[in-house]
């Protein structure tokens, strides 16, 4: 039976956790993001659509790419994740976990500067307005969906194979 995540963003406790049920976990952030990074792409053609109504529509398409840009770098990493991880825990697995959560801090950090910038104000047409506010929260809910990444680091390091030791699977 899958464990299920932290209720609240970021409260996955992954004490007690195996590779198996840490592998199902990897398998639902890569799904999520493929989700989202598509989703990411019909905003850049809902925008195109609309760009006389936003006031910096370039803008807006710049943060939709970049979020595409870095989820598109997600995937490959949780894939390997779930290859490598039922084969024995290594160092770089937890380099690239740690990597991962610094990536979706960042990623947290541009939608803030997007909220800034496109939602916090008047737009000259509100009209767009529910266009941008999906934008913005799909693009924060995949970062904050991240967040229990950070967890995953500690339980990652207790189960790392040391010289000799075999893994548990």
């Amino acid at each position: 039976m899958k464990r299920p995540r932290g209720l609240i963003v970021g409260t996955t406790d992954y004490t007690g956790f195996t590779v198996d049920e840490i592998v199902e976990h990897l398998e639902d952030w890569q799904v999520t993001t493929k989700a989202v990074s598509a989703k990411m792409q019909e905003f850049v053609t809902k925008v195109s659509q609309v760009v006389t109504q936003l006031s910096d529509p370039d803008d807006v398409i710049a943060f939709c790419a970049i979020v595409i840009d870095r989820l598109s770098r997600f995937e490959p990493e949780f894939e390997r994740l779930k290859k490598e991880l039922p084969h024995g825990i290594r160092a770089r697995h937890i380099t690239s976990v740690q990597q991962l959560w610094e990536m979706a801090r960042s990623l947290d950090g541009t939608c803030i500067h997007f909220k800034r910038d496109h939602i916090s104000r008047g737009l000259p047409d509100e009209s767009v307005r529910p266009l941008l506010d999906e934008i913005y929260s799909t693009a924060r809910d995949q970062a904050l969906y991240y967040v229990d990444l950070s967890n995953l680091v500690g339980r990652l390091k207790a189960l790392v194979l040391d010289s000799g030791e075999p893994s548990i699977p």
